[in-house]
């Protein structure tokens, strides 16, 4: 990897690459997580092992980082999300025991030998693990999982976490430069300054990304003379969305979006923009009794099928414990095809 000499090397792995043996039930060990990812990274170079990357991390200081943590446990139980946790904290070598006290004599030249030996460490690297916010629950299990997955192992002391804040309009400018060139990036922030709601659901970054991947389509849309209006985006997008998870759907696809379509009408019945984590699990619960069919498909992971919903790109958490639609234009396009539906 091109960087600068004195930063330290960078390890990108993608959790993702291991959704199918999640899914499976396979064993998910650091050792094939890491060589799961090696295989999908195709414009890796080939010499670079398990090992190899193991040796950069543990004595050359180098960087792993374990992208998209809810990608895996979706497919798990609580318990088996923090066995993966205390997995992927393999990738460092265990924490030393505390120094103590050596009484020698001076003149031990083989006690010295060995103290100095102990005194010399190799340069250790960190790790990083990314994860959507709104898969924890709540604030509490959040900052708790690390140290609760590495329990004796890990303290207070070893772990950061941080939250990635909304993109602002310059940042916004400057993707589109950086994604699309200077040319065509103002005529991208005119056309989401256009439509409703668009320069607001910019601001998250994925979303950006998305939106971004629509710029074409939007343009010719409107060549062609076609309407193109906040449904004719959250149509294109939520397909999108729904394609980027399919590695983490427990629910079939089409009936990913009837979810969805059924949350957004019981919401605006009960006339509630968000909800706690534990009234959207039970909520769930009921509609798969309810579903005709749903039942025999589903009934027996619905904890499993809870966290899909939770981690779904549609919702976000917001405050310690609730749920919403990323926008609530998301929520009314979502309604607005149940009603379709219905009707």
């Amino acid at each position: 990897l091109k960087r600068e000499k004195s930063a330290p090397r960078p390890i990108y792995i993608d959790l993702k690459a291991s959704a199918s043996d999640a899914s499976a039930n396979r064993a998910l060990t650091l050792e094939s997580i890491i060589a799961n990812s090696l295989r999908v990274d195709y414009d890796q170079p080939k010499n670079i092992t398990v090992d190899t990357v193991l040796g950069w991390v543990r004595k050359e200081g180098a960087i792993a980082i374990f992208d998209g943590l809810d990608e895996l446990a979706v497919h798990l139980k609580d318990e088996g999300t923090r066995a993966l946790i205390s997995e992927l904290l393999r990738v460092l070598p265990p924490k030393p025991e505390p120094a103590r006290e050596a009484l020698f004599s001076e003149r031990s030249i083989t006690k010295r030998r060995v103290l100095s030996r102990a005194k010399t460490v190799e340069k250790v690297g960190k790790a990083i693990i990314s994860c959507r916010t709104h898969y924890f629950p709540d604030i509490k299990s959040q900052n708790g999982f690390l140290l609760e997955a590495h329990r004796g192992k890990t303290d207070e002391s070893d772990v950061e976490s941080f939250t990635l804040l909304p993109f602002t309009e310059d940042a916004i400018r400057r993707y589109f430069v950086h994604a699309l060139g200077a040319d065509s990036a103002q005529r991208a922030f005119e056309l989401i300054s256009e439509v409703h709601n668009l320069r607001e659901l910019a601001e998250r970054p994925y979303l950006l990304s998305l939106i971004t991947s629509q710029i074409d389509q939007l343009e010719n849309l409107r060549k062609r003379g076609e309407r193109v209006n906040a449904a004719t985006l959250y149509g294109l997008f939520a397909d999108d969305w729904l394609q980027r998870d399919e590695g983490k759907h427990e629910f079939e696809l089409s009936d990913k979006r009837v979810v969805m379509q059924a949350l957004a009408a019981e919401m605006w019945r009960k006339r509630a923009r968000q909800w706690s984590h534990m009234r959207l699990k039970t909520w769930l619960y009921t509609l798969i009794e309810r579903t005709p069919g749903w039942g025999f498909r589903y009934g027996a992971k619905a904890d499993v099928l809870a966290k899909d919903l939770r981690t779904a790109t549609f919702l976000v958490r917001v405050g310690e414990s609730d749920f919403r639609f990323a926008h609530t234009s998301l929520q009314e396009y979502f309604l607005s095809g149940y009603l379709l539906d219905a009707l």
